[in-house]
């Protein structure tokens, strides 16, 4: 009890000097055993704390941090996961919710109730012209297949047409009508409504099936960020305990958790106002060759910071743009950026035509999808919002763009090529040069699930070069010079190679034009 009671005081002395800490402990065990002398306690514990604040009083710092880290209790039980389900069920729900109110919306939403058939067209004339006519009777009562067969035989040639022509109808039609004349305007009039209505429909159908796609896709980023929560973050005991020693043994004010993700990356989390001294190179390499594992920075902040394993794969890319010869702006846009998982993602977008419109529409493409995919969605879904969004877009403003997306994991080189109406892509390896093309709509154009964006897997490794192009790089698909440029390609710069695939291609290549070298490398 009587060191019980001097070590629980001198805990209030953490932070202080030692020997603030060390007299505390030796007042109080002395009161105590002063206060308890009744009870006659033994007169060499006096003699024990004594010689406890002088041995606590030599030992060097680092020493005593050392002993409080391995003194410290460790964590052996499970973390508490209940917020973190809640949250989860909370997005499971809401994306049940999206999905059954699309679904509920595709069945509700019926076709319009205009008549759409072509012998409305007649129906609708004939009232408009037929009615105070003296044969009404005879042409539509006594006469009534005759009527029909003439305006049967007339059909098929004035819908091809879009425009009733007197020689569609057969002569002895036109020479009884009386007011035949009148009867082809009425006829023309209701043709071009039936066509509007037809247009009309058209769109409100697409127009309710994109917004009961719309729901879909956010019931499936919902579901998605659901499934995340459940990939539960597993503390790395051992790894904690060594980076918490080291903290100690360099004198660090330092919170720190170590964990391993779903597929069993390391983490390291740290709090406290001495993180960037972490970033040190040496204490960088410190770290790692502690761990096991290679780290980089992923997140630095004034008091915090975030380590992750670093890829054993890196991407070297080069890039050369040139726009069509009379215009201000290219209509192409693209990018690449590593994600905080590891995975590299290259991005190349075609806006139809060229000029400022094609440059607004493929811009406005990247910078969507690049957010959607630094938010950590699926590029699948990414690439389906986007396409959606850009057809209810498209209807106002007619636009629609190309997209190639390639993902790579820098640790596995598993990735995955996306296209959609885009230039074909081409796959430098040892075995030579493969071409990827597809044949898929452009993003905003013939939405829907008719023609899904095609998907090509890949694996790349050290040495293998990815090229994509725009439509404008070759010219009515006279690719083989440029195979034969990549499969000469020594892998010394993919900034030169892009260049020289822009400036010394075919002249006759009269638009924008765009190349994006990806070479694949063991990091070093």
């Amino acid at each position: 009890m009587t060191c019980g009671l001097s070590g629980l005081v001198s805990g209030l002395c953490r932070g202080k000097r030692r020997v603030a800490c060390a007299v505390t402990y030796v007042l109080t065990n002395g009161g105590v055993v002063l206060w308890a002398w009744e009870l006659e306690p033994p007169a060499a514990i006096l003699y024990d704390v004594f010689l406890a604040s002088m041995l606590f009083l030599l030992l060097p710092q680092p020493t005593l941090r050392k002993l409080g880290v391995w003194l410290a209790p460790e964590l052996t039980g499970p973390v508490d996961l209940r917020a973190q389900k809640l949250v989860q069920d909370k997005l499971e729900a809401t994306a049940q919710a999206f999905r059954s109110l699309g679904d509920s919306l595709r069945g509700a939403f019926r076709a319009p109730q205009n008549d759409n058939d072509v012998s409305s067209v007649f129906d609708r004339a004939a009232n408009r012209v037929c009615r105070s006519c003296t044969l009404r009777g005879r042409c539509w009562k006594q006469e009534y297949t005759t009527t029909f067969n003439a305006l049967n035989d007339a059909t098929a040639a004035m819908v091809e047409r879009g425009r009733a022509e007197a020689g569609d109808f057969p002569r002895h039609f036109a020479d009884r009508c009386l007011h035949f004349p009148a009867f082809l305007t009425a006829v023309n009039v209701e043709l071009t409504a039936l066509f509007y209505r037809r247009q009309y429909n058209a769109r409100v159908r697409e127009s309710r099936l994109a917004v009961c796609r719309q729901y879909a896709q956010l019931s499936d980023l919902l579901g998605t960020a659901a499934a995340e929560l459940s990939r539960e973050l597993v503390p790395d005991l051992v790894g904690d305990r060594r980076v918490r020693q080291k903290t100690a043994e360099l004198g660090l004010d330092i919170r720190t958790a170590v964990f391993r993700d779903s597929r069993g990356l390391l983490r390291v989390e740290a709090e406290g106002p001495g993180c960037r001294e972490l970033t040190r190179p040496s204490r960088m390499a410190d770290l790692s060759q502690m761990l096991g594992v290679p780290l980089r920075v992923e997140r630095e902040g004034e008091d915090a910071l975030s380590l992750l394993q670093q890829e054993p794969l890196m991407a070297v890319a080069g890039v050369a743009a040139r726009k069509k010869s009379g215009e201000t702006v290219s209509g192409d846009a693209g990018t690449y950026f590593k994600r905080w998982d590891g995975k590299l993602y290259v991005l190349l977008c075609d806006g139809m035509g060229s000029g400022p419109e094609a440059n607004r529409e493929s811009t406005l493409a990247v910078r969507l999808i690049e957010q959607f995919l630094q938010a950590g969605v699926e590029a699948s879904q990414a690439l389906a919002t986007l396409s959606s969004a850009l057809a209810l877009r498209g209807e106002e403003t007619g636009g629609f763009t190309t997209v190639d997306l390639l993902q790579v994991d820098l640790f596995t080189g598993e990735g995955t090529l996306f296209k959609m109406g885009a230039a074909p892509t081409y796959v430098r390896k040892r075995e030579g040069v493969q071409r990827l093309s597809g044949t898929s709509f452009p993003a905003g154009l013939g939405e829907g699930e008719s023609r899904p964006m095609d998907q090509f897997p890949l694996r790349l490794g050290p040495g293998d070069t990815v090229l994509m192009v725009s439509d404008g790089v070759c010219a009515a698909g006279e690719d083989g010079w440029l195979r034969e440029k990549l499969e000469g390609f020594d892998g010394s710069s993919p900034k030169d190679l892009a260049r020289e695939l822009i400036t010394q291609g075919p002249a006759e290549a009269a638009d924008d034009r765009t190349a994006l070298v990806i070479r694949i490398e063991t990091r070093t």
